[in-house]
Parts: structure tokens; sequence; C-alpha cells
């Protein structure tokens, strides 16, 4: 018997030492990973190859084409991935110093419900101008964060 029943397509997380499914916890590692996995599903099924850095230096998958694809050469983009549970927005601008970042963040929202889990992946030049049109400043340290991007956000991140 099933202690801790989840709905279909819900995944289970087993807390360390223990045999107890629960449900998934808000832990920013177990988030990370499930993020980084759908991401690379989700660029996989659509022909793309991924490469995982070996260290983090701040690029976190490297998406690429080889020479048997459509466009016929090599192409490499690295991806800086931001995971969320729930959602939320952020960046930081030590990411700046990436001039080929062409998707410098992709972020994975509502991991915690795949029948929601949704990606946004953004450019540099897309993400601060998004941050124009919204007014927004940088914070202390060079960071941008909402933890809950309303609907006028999730709207223009739907329309880009």
């Amino acid at each position: 018997m099933d202690l801790c029943p989840s709905p279909p397509g819900y995944p289970l997380y087993y807390e360390p030492g223990t045999a107890k499914p629960t449900r998934p916890r808000q832990d920013p590692q177990f988030v990370e990973i499930v993020g980084r996995h759908y991401l690379i599903t989700e660029l996989m099924r659509a022909g793309i190859e991924i490469a995982e850095p070996v260290r983090d230096r701040g690029i976190d998958l490297v998406a690429y084409v080889d020479l048997d694809s459509a466009i016929g050469k090599f192409l490499a983009r690295p991806i800086q991935l931001k995971a969320n549970w729930q959602t939320g927005f952020a960046f930081d601008r030590k990411y700046e110093k990436f001039h080929d970042l062409i998707v410098a963040i992709a972020y994975v929202w509502n991991l915690d419900d795949p029948t929601r889990t949704v990606t946004y992946a953004l450019t540099w030049p897309e993400i601060c101008g998004l941050a124009g049109e919204c007014g927004w400043a940088w914070e202390a340290g060079g960071r941008w964060a909402i933890t809950r991007p309303g609907k006028d956000l999730t709207s223009r991140l739907g329309s880009g």
C-alpha cells in the first residue's frame, strides 16, 4: 500500500536514509537536478544535443548541433539554468561576461506539477530589455530577482 499517494506523473522523493516516499521538498540541489533533466529532455526532443560541463563556472549546460544537422556546421551555445519548484525570475550580472550566451538563462518553472511545467529561454539582451520594460533596477550585488512573477511578466515571457 502506498502511504503517500501522488497524482499521476507526480514524482516521489525519498528522504535520505529512509524508504518512505514523501512529496518532493524544495531542496535546491534536488530542484536543480529535476529542472536540468527536464530541460535536457526538451532540447533533445528538439534535435539538440547536450553536454554537461565537468566544473561549475557559470555554465550549466552546453547545447549544440553537430555537422550532421540541417545547418551544415557545428554550433554550440552555453546555457545557465534556473529551476524553480514553482516560479521565480532571477538573474545576475555575473552572467553578462558570457558574450556567446545565446540562451542566457533557461527558466524551468512549476516542477512541482508536471502538467504545468514550462520553460522560458532568454538571451542576455532579452533579459535586460524585459527588465527595462518592467522598470527594474539592479539590486545590491548586481541581481534582479522576483519570487512570484505576476501575470504581466508571465505574459511577456510567453509572447517572445
